[in-house]
């Protein structure tokens, strides 16, 4: 049991294909890419896939924790948490 802090955290998750309408609402932060890529499936499917729901905004997670030489260190990593997800 080499970490600390914290017992646990949740990493959240985005999943799933953007529906046809939903790119372009402005809730779905979608990119111009992912506009585009939809637009393109609507008209032909066998083209381009439908846009799909992933991370567009992550925050960094502090963990408290035994190195090797068994000293605590509190390190500080990034994109650990899914904020916010969007259309890519």
């Amino acid at each position: 049991e080499w970490v600390i802090a914290p017992e646990g955290y949740s990493t959240n998750f985005c999943a799933g294909a953007c529906s046809s309408d939903s790119p372009m609402h402005s809730k779905m932060n979608a990119t111009n890419h992912a506009i585009v890529q939809t637009l393109v499936h609507l008209v032909d499917p066998k083209r381009a896939e439908e846009a799909k729901c992933a991370p567009v905004q992550l925050s960094p997670t502090k963990i408290l924790f035994i190195d090797n030489h068994g000293n605590v260190v509190m390190r500080r990593y990034q994109d650990m948490t899914v904020q916010e997800c969007g259309c890519l």
